[in-house]
């Protein structure tokens, strides 16, 4: 990269670095550890849609999320969480930046898109599951109308932005990737941010090998 853009693109990472700040300690006001926790993946889907406009090489967009995933670890080593959205003894937080540390420099050079839409399952698709729960339920339950929200989110957003940067006779593939991810964060066995993306991933890469050629 030449010196005007490793500027640019460090400009542009030092801005969504102090934005995702002021949302995790915006997030305190809400006074609910569970919705400030769905906000602050509101903001991190931002960050997440932004990268492959703003970015020409995963280096930054990964060292922003390296550290987060520092940032969230940090309370925890020392003891003190930060208890306006940290749970003792659940490492979902850890787990949401440190798959976005993964995933963003793995897709980048075969297919950053992809990538970007699992990590808006995570981010989005969680935070819309998570806030129909609290209104029906009361708190995280994972309930049948939780899942039905996150199908209703992820489903067109994955049609839609897979569809975009794939061709529209394979956008279908983003929304049985949205199908996926909606399933398995519902299962209680692993973690909802590893298997949320993780899942919806491979399955859009494996379709996408499959299909593709067909077209």
């Amino acid at each position: 990269m030449s010196l005007p853009v490793v500027v640019t693109e460090g400009l542009w990472g030092l801005a969504e670095t102090l934005f995702m700040l002021l949302v995790i300690k915006g997030s305190r006001l809400i006074g609910n550890n569970y919705l400030a926790r769905k906000t602050i993946h509101m903001g991190a889907g931002l960050i997440f849609l932004s990268i492959p406009f703003l970015f020409s090489s995963p280096l930054v967009p990964t060292l922003l999320s390296a550290f987060f995933t520092l940032y969230t670890a940090y309370p925890r080593l020392k003891g003190r969480l930060y208890n306006w959205y940290q749970l003792s003894g659940n490492y979902g937080d850890i787990y949401f930046t440190l798959m976005a540390t993964i995933i963003i420099p793995v897709t980048w050079y075969y297919d950053l898109w992809a990538g970007v839409i699992a990590l808006l399952f995570m981010a989005v698709g969680d935070a819309v599951t998570g806030y129909v729960r609290w209104m029906v339920y009361g708190g995280r339950v994972k309930g049948l109308w939780g899942t039905l929200a996150m199908i209703t989110c992820c489903v067109p957003v994955g049609y839609a932005i897979y569809g975009a940067t794939h061709g529209w006779r394979v956008a279908w593939i983003g929304g049985a990737a949205g199908i996926a991810a909606s399933l398995v964060e519902k299962l209680e066995t692993v973690d909802d941010n590893i298997t949320v993306p993780l899942t919806s991933l491979l399955l859009m890469w494996l379709l996408g090998l499959v299909y593709r050629p067909a077209f």
